[in-house]
């Protein structure tokens, strides 16, 4: 039977697109199976993964808070994780239920939760080494960049005020120099070319981003991968009862 890492972009609320990104390894290594961010609604996305790992063992690292309680703030595990990465800039979103409510009409990550427990996966960041079953849990790509690419700072890619195009389109560059590299790191990632060499300087607006989303599911997909492959690297910040987040660090 298969073992397939799943990535999962998650967009804030359904209005706009989401990435999603699916591999398939092989014990120490693994290939690129397909890839969307063109993709909007919950049953969508999880249609979409159950079509494509067909009942196989499978992870899901989602890029999104799927256990907010608190009702202003933050979450004690962003908190944490601040303190430990704020130095390379990789600091998370607060998360909290009025932010959630007020801006988006719920709380997404709850959402997306409800659905894949029903489909029969189990909501858990605690896994074994090369553990056969089917789990997903939360993951900030940032955090884990810092640590699996070994950055001083985290990669300046995303729309910010005062990013100008030509500097985003370099930090691009660099990610997709991070991404191909995985195929020579353990475990290993082999991805297409069209995907690691597609020419960002022709991409401005909409069809930035949505390459964005495809890169970040694509990364989400390989920590999942990662954390199977290599569980003692890893960390679970906080509990499923007031939220966590699951993130490579440092030895």
């Amino acid at each position: 039977m298969n073992m397939f890492f799943i990535g999962v972009d998650l967009a804030w609320s359904e209005r706009n697109s989401t990435g999603v990104a699916i591999i398939k390894s092989q014990k120490g290594s693994a290939d690129f199976v397909c890839g969307t961010s063109d993709i909007y609604e919950n049953s969508a996305i999880v249609d979409y993964i159950m079509a494509h790992t067909r009942g196989d063992h499978a992870f899901i690292a989602i890029d999104a808070s799927l256990v907010v309680k608190n009702k202003t703030g933050e979450r004690e595990a962003e908190t944490r994780l601040k303190k430990m990465f704020a130095k390379y800039h990789a600091v998370p979103y607060p998360s909290n239920r009025d932010l959630f409510y007020r801006l988006y009409g719920g709380v997404r990550g709850e959402q997306i939760t409800e659905m894949l427990e029903q489909k029969g996966f189990q909501h858990s960041p605690y896994i074994k080494k090369f553990e056969k079953s089917h789990k997903f849990f939360e993951v900030f790509p940032h955090s884990a960049m810092v640590v699996i690419f070994q950055l001083e700072q985290v990669l300046k890619y995303k729309a910010r005020k005062k990013r100008s195009y030509t500097m985003r389109w370099q930090e691009f560059e660099r990610y997709q120099g991070y991404l191909s590299s995985l195929q020579h790191r353990k475990p290993s990632l082999n991805l297409p070319y069209d995907i690691l060499k597609t020419d960002v300087r022709a991409l401005r607006g909409k069809a930035l981003k949505r390459y964005e989303d495809l890169l970040d599911a694509v990364f989400c997909a390989y920590i999942a991968f990662y954390y199977w492959y290599e569980p003692e690297k890893c960390l679970v910040i906080g509990d499923l009862n007031d939220g966590y987040i699951v993130t490579p660090v440092f030895a």
